[in-house]
């Protein structure tokens, strides 16, 4: 999913996690150019709508938790901290 760290926008969001609660998908790999800034956001959406993590949780992971985070990507906190999680988990739901 080509997805741009000062871009990241909901139909990017909605298809990634499509794909990551798909159980026929797993494992699941996850990895941007450089393996931070894209990678941690989009790990941090899945511990927010599927694992249920607070945002907070998922950012300071984000952020301190190894990925690599570079600060002049501040836009993907904003994006996080304005998350729809209801709306992104009805969207990204499996099938019935």
């Amino acid at each position: 999913i080509a997805v741009e760290a000062w871009d990241l926008d909901e139909d990017e969001v909605v298809r990634f996690l499509r794909i990551a609660r798909d159980p026929a998908r797993a494992p699941l790999f996850v990895h941007c150019s450089h393996g931070a800034d894209r990678t941690g956001a989009m790990c941090a959406v899945y511990r927010v709508v599927v694992q249920g993590w607070s945002k907070d949780d998922a950012i300071d992971e984000m952020t301190h938790g190894g990925f690599g985070y570079h600060v002049m990507w501040d836009d993907l906190l904003d994006y996080l901290r304005g998350l729809d999680v209801e709306k992104l988990r009805r969207l990204s739901a499996p099938p019935p």
